[in-house]
């Protein structure tokens, strides 16, 4: 469930973006925000956060050596 309303979302995320937010960064529970884009259906903030540099694949820490 998302609090921001639909039509602040990609202008925030852009926002957030221009300002050089952590396109990799993880939740606590190890979620990223192309993770949590792509599962809430938001395609204009997944295609955001692939330009800005978003790994497509990321690995869960725990299994780095």
């Amino acid at each position: 469930m998302s609090i921001t309303p639909p039509t602040l979302r990609m202008p925030l995320s852009a926002a957030l973006l221009a300002a050089g937010a952590a396109v990799d960064q993880a939740c606590d529970n190890g979620a990223t925000s192309l993770w949590i884009a792509s599962e809430m259906g938001h395609v204009a903030i997944v295609g955001a956060l692939l330009a800005a540099g978003a790994q497509r694949v990321l690995r869960d820490m725990a299994e780095l050596p």
